[in-house]
C-alpha cells in the first residue's frame, strides 16, 4: 500500500506510513535547467518516520522548484538530520545561494500572486502557487515551515516535522 493524500467528497485524508526520506535523480533535474549543483546532506536514512509520504514529496518539490529558479551558476542544498530537543524534530532544509529577498518582504512569500521581487526578478515572475500548496501541505501534515534570506545572499527554507504524524486530528 503506498502512502498518499486521499480526497474523498471535498475532504483530504492522510495515510500515515513509515516514511523513508531520499531525494532521487529527478528531483535534481529541478534545479538543472540554470546550471546549479544539487547538494544533499541526508543524515534521515537510518531513522525511520510516520508521515504522509507523497505531501512530503510533493513540499520538497515545490522548494526545490522555486530554489532552483532563483539560483544560477550555483548551489542548491537540501539536508535533513533529527534534532530530540524540539516538538518537530525532523528538520529539512532547501538552501540556494541565489538572489535571495528582503528580510520584510519574506512574510509574503507563503502568499501567491503577490510579487515580493524587485524588478531585476521579474524574469522569474509567476503566482508563486508552488510556495503556497507547500505550506498548506505542511500545515496539513502537522509540519511547520519557514524561510530566512537576505537580498543578494539565497534563501534557507525549513521544514520542521514530527516524528509520528497524528491522523485522528
Amino acid at each position: 500500500m503506498q502512502a498518499g493524500l486521499k480526497s474523498t467528497k471535498n475532504r483530504l485524508s492522510f495515510q500515515r506510513l513509515p516514511t523513508s526520506y531520499k531525494l532521487q535523480a529527478r528531483e535534481s533535474q529541478l534545479i538543472a535547467p540554470n546550471k546549479n549543483e544539487l547538494i544533499i546532506d541526508d543524515q534521515l536514512r537510518e531513522i525511520e518516520f510516520h508521515t504522509d509520504h507523497d505531501s512530503l514529496l510533493q513540499i520538497l518539490l515545490n522548494i526545490m522548484g522555486t530554489a532552483g529558479k532563483f539560483t544560477e551558476n550555483c548551489t542548491v542544498t537540501v539536508s535533513a538530520r533529527i534534532d530530540n530537543n524540539l516538538s518537530q524534530p525532523i528538520i529539512i532544509e532547501v538552501a540556494d545561494t541565489g538572489i535571495g529577498i528582503d528580510l520584510p518582504k519574506t512574510r509574503d512569500l507563503f502568499n501567491p500572486f503577490v510579487q515580493v521581487g524587485s524588478s531585476n526578478t521579474r524574469q522569474h515572475a509567476g503566482m508563486r502557487l508552488g510556495l503556497k500548496l507547500a505550506f498548506e501541505l505542511t500545515t496539513l501534515i502537522q509540519g511547520s515551515i519557514g524561510v530566512k534570506s537576505e537580498l543578494g545572499n539565497g534563501a534557507v527554507f525549513r521544514i520542521c516535522l514530527p516524528l509520528v504524524m497524528n491522523i485522528d486530528k
